[in-house]
């Protein structure tokens, strides 16, 4: 699946209203990594309705992703083209992608507690982003007229909540 065709919304739908089965042939990890790309739009059609939500669905509904994919797509959104793109910035577009991805850490994150199948190197790093980012973040905007929601304190809230719920937070 390329990422043209994940920003197809009229193919997002045809998978959503299959049940989310992708495409013979897809490969489950990039197809997710598209729909990441996909945050970074002004369109809160394809970035929330389809892209986030199907993404949310995949990972927590139909578990599409090994435990080596889940921590290759929660390292991407944790990087600096996603969570910390132009970190600093308010006022901008760039807040949709960093907005977004940080609503991935609870996907990936609560399925966790209960297994504990990601590294606690990895929960740590990714405890860490999550503080960081909360400090860091500028852009306190909710809603974007014309584009949707950014609300990066009410996403960063349920990142945070993931965080402390994990086993293997500490107090520190």
């Amino acid at each position: 699946m390329t990422q043209n065709q994940s920003n197809n919304a009229e193919l997002l739908l045809q998978i959503i209203d299959s049940d989310c089965r992708l495409p013979t042939g897809t490969d489950p990890l990039a197809f997710c990594l598209a729909l990441v790309e996909n945050f970074r739009s002004t369109d809160a059609r394809l970035r929330d309705r389809l892209s986030y939500s199907l993404l949310a669905r995949l990972l927590t509904e139909y578990h599409v992703l090994s435990v080596l994919d889940r921590q290759t797509l929660l390292k991407v959104v944790l990087d600096d083209q996603h969570l910390f793109y132009r970190i600093g910035e308010s006022g901008t577009d760039s807040v949709f992608i960093r907005a977004f991805s940080i609503l991935v850490v609870p996907l990936i994150l609560n399925p966790d507690i209960e297994h504990q199948q990601l590294s606690a190197d990895l929960v740590h790093d990714t405890i860490r982003s999550v503080l960081s980012y909360a400090r860091e973040e500028r852009d306190r905007r909710g809603y974007i007229d014309g584009k949707g929601w950014a609300h990066t304190i009410a996403h960063t809230a349920d990142a945070l909540d993931s965080c402390a719920q994990h086993p293997f937070a500490t107090e520190s």
